[in-house]
């Protein structure tokens, strides 16, 4: 078996060394970046999805408590319209009567609409 010395060179002919980077180490930071990057859209979504129903919850709720006060009026609306008591009112609030058979005028109105629109 032969036997090899190594030839120390001095530090000025000594050959450069290019430093070589571990890809192991630079696939290791991409993927860390990667992950860290995911979870913090992950994180941003979950809680603008969470504000976002929040405010789909509030009004919803406004949009309840609208749908309840229109059936109120609505109801309202219906027991003013009920010939009956504008009736009942007349006669017994505003003192009013029936008008008598000879009281009673009706008029021929030729038109069939009085409404007009600007041009």
């Amino acid at each position: 078996m032969k036997n090899y010395q190594r030839v120390q060179l001095s530090p000025a002919k000594q050959p450069k060394r290019k430093r070589r980077i571990n890809s192991n180490i630079v696939v290791s930071i991409v993927c860390g970046a990667a992950v860290f990057l995911s979870s913090f859209a992950y994180i941003d979504l979950n809680a603008t999805l969470i504000q976002e129903q929040h405010d789909l919850r509030a009004i919803n709720v406004a949009w309840q408590q609208q749908q309840s006060k229109l059936n109120e009026l609505t109801s309202e609306l219906a027991k003013s319209y009920n010939l009956d008591i504008i009736e009942d009112k007349a006669i017994n609030e505003l003192s009013m009567h029936k008008p008598m058979a000879h009281q009673i005028v009706y008029i021929d109105i030729k038109e069939e609409s009085f409404v007009t629109y600007a041009k």
